[in-house]
């Protein structure tokens, strides 16, 4: 993790300045009560897991600094492949959203930095 680099593309000057949400992505259903719940023995219709979900985190990043962004991005991954020792299965898959996905105006800035670590993208079905 570059956090200089990705402070650069967000446009943050600062440590303090880098700011996020965390949570899921990448599937159509829900558990009960339309409940997405981390790992959870008491909850398991709605372990994001078991419903096809990814953890994942939005984040602002001003439309000049899309390309740098989509770089620091994907020199997360060695041969289309990020390194977590602890992390793995389908809900650490890797998962990006775009405004109106597929065909969005910044596809070409992700597709040319996916390309060079060897990798493509995927159109999702929403999520």
């Amino acid at each position: 993790f570059r956090p200089a680099r990705t402070r650069a593309a967000c446009a943050r000057s600062t440590d303090g300045q880098l700011t996020s949400v965390a949570g899921y992505a990448g599937a159509a259903r829900t558990g009960l009560d339309g409940r997405v719940c981390y790992h959870n023995p008491l909850a398991r219709d709605s372990d994001y897991g078991r419903l096809g979900f990814a953890e994942a985190v939005q984040v602002a990043v001003p439309e000049e600094q899309m390309t740098l962004f989509a770089d620091a991005f994907f020199e997360r991954f060695r041969s289309g492949v990020r390194h977590d020792p602890q992390d793995k299965g389908g809900e650490y898959r890797s998962v990006l959203g775009l405004p109106d996905g597929i065909n969005s105006r910044f596809i070409g800035a992700f597709k040319a930095a996916a390309g060079r670590a060897g990798m493509g993208l995927v159109a999702g079905a929403g999520g």
